[in-house]
């Protein structure tokens, strides 16, 4: 039967059948119901919830580094600075169920332009033939309109041409006029256009608009070193590595499906493409949860000892690392974000400053007096030595040679 094979799952071979169903000129309306539910669903139900989550988020805390917990400890410590998140009462039946809902209306409209594009794939090589373009040959690298040259043009035109040229014979001349329009018109629309379309990239831009209504709130406070926040922060990555942490983690039971059989991949879709657009990807990247445990792992320092870590959590990591990155890559190619301006991180103001060494004889100055800040990072140790022991006997280091 081969009905089967397109049962039990959603995906190109249905939405190439919806797409034939209603026609190029129906898409426009449903890729427009698709944004206002994304709309919706965005302002009235996640923006709250994204709300109430970060209220049990903004409590700092660090990254464990490796020789403090190793692989076991820094999962534990994770899992006990997230527990309001994982025992939240609405977390997988609204939050990541509305996740997943937009995440999946991403993942349509991207199968509806791939649809779109092999039906206009296929109707361009039906027509090529009658459009004049071949292998060897490409009508449209002309400074000429090619529609001119074309066969089913030229052809339609020297008819109604010879037609009109016998009298008599054309009974009426306003038809075959109209009949050169129409083949002109018939040209110009099964010609390949000169530069690629893409609904999907229109529907991404669409997309960032609509991220402009919780933009402010949603890309953080201003960094109070001036550069980024990393303990603590309201920027949404922060709060989307949490709950990727939670969906990694094992269940109770084994026997019960995981986040990643119920939700799919419209979840990380919906997260990582909200990340994209807000600028936070090399943040994310670096400050991930889930990437943080394995890159401890990784090292074999001290390495996990529980079965539900090593057999559970590290390889659910794996898969969504590797989507999160194709996700990444694919967003970047139809989608890229505009290049920000660097940060420019300027000189102290002050060029010296007074570094104590704590010790020394009686009445002599515990302190190396206009020490240029840049000198004492490039002293090796035995250098630095010297130095000590040259202060300690009454010299300043204006005394001293210049380092080379």
């Amino acid at each position: 039967n081969a009905q089967a094979l397109y049962k039990h799952f959603f995906g190109l071979p249905h939405v190439l059948s919806l797409v034939r169903l209603l026609g190029r000129n129906h898409m426009a309306l449903l890729i427009s119901e698709c944004l206002q539910n994304w709309d919706l669903k965005l302002r009235n139900v996640l923006a709250p919830y994204v709300r109430e989550l970060f209220a049990g988020m903004l409590r700092p805390f660090k990254l464990p580094i490796l020789y403090d917990l190793g692989t076991d400890g820094a999962y534990q410590y994770f899992e006990a600075n997230l527990r309001e998140i994982i025992q939240y009462p609405d977390l997988r039946s609204e939050v990541l169920q509305n996740f997943r809902e937009l995440g999946n209306i991403i993942l349509f409209v991207q199968m509806a332009d791939r649809a779109l594009a092999s039906i206009d794939d296929a109707a361009f090589v039906v027509s090529a033939p009658l459009l004049g373009v071949n292998t060897y040959r490409s009508s449209w690298a002309t400074d000429s309109d090619p529609s001119s040259s074309s066969p089913v043009y030229s052809a339609v035109h020297n008819l109604a041409a010879l037609l009109e040229s016998k009298e008599g014979l054309a009974k009426a001349p306003s038809v075959l006029r109209e009949m050169v329009n129409n083949a002109w018109i018939a040209d110009k629309m099964y010609r390949a256009p000169p530069a690629p379309m893409s609904m999907f990239k229109a529907f991404l831009q669409k997309i960032s608009q609509i991220l402009d209504a919780v933009r402010p709130e949603w890309a953080g406070s201003q960094p109070t070193n001036g550069v980024m926040n990393v303990d603590a922060t309201s920027e949404f990555y922060r709060l989307w590595t949490a709950l990727q942490f939670v969906g990694c983690m094992p269940q109770l039971n084994e026997a019960d499906p995981s986040n990643a059989e119920i939700f799919g991949d419209g979840l990380c879709w919906a997260g990582i493409t909200i990340v994209h657009f807000l600028g936070q990807e090399q943040r994310f990247n670096a400050l991930e949860f889930c990437y943080h445990v394995v890159n401890i792992e990784e090292t074999g320092e001290k390495p996990s000892g529980n079965p539900a870590v090593t057999q559970q959590f590290f390889p659910r990591v794996s898969k969504i690392r590797d989507l999160n990155q194709t996700i990444f890559n694919t967003l970047r190619a139809v989608s890229p974000r505009e290049p920000t301006e660097p940060l420019e991180f300027h000189a102290p103001t002050e060029d010296f400053q007074e570094v104590p060494l704590g010790g020394g004889p009686a009445g002599f100055d515990r302190s190396v007096a206009a020490t240029p800040r840049a000198s004492l990072s490039f002293l090796g140790r035995e250098e630095f030595a010297d130095l000590t022991r040259t202060a300690s006997a009454g010299h300043s280091v204006g005394d001293l040679p210049p380092y080379e």
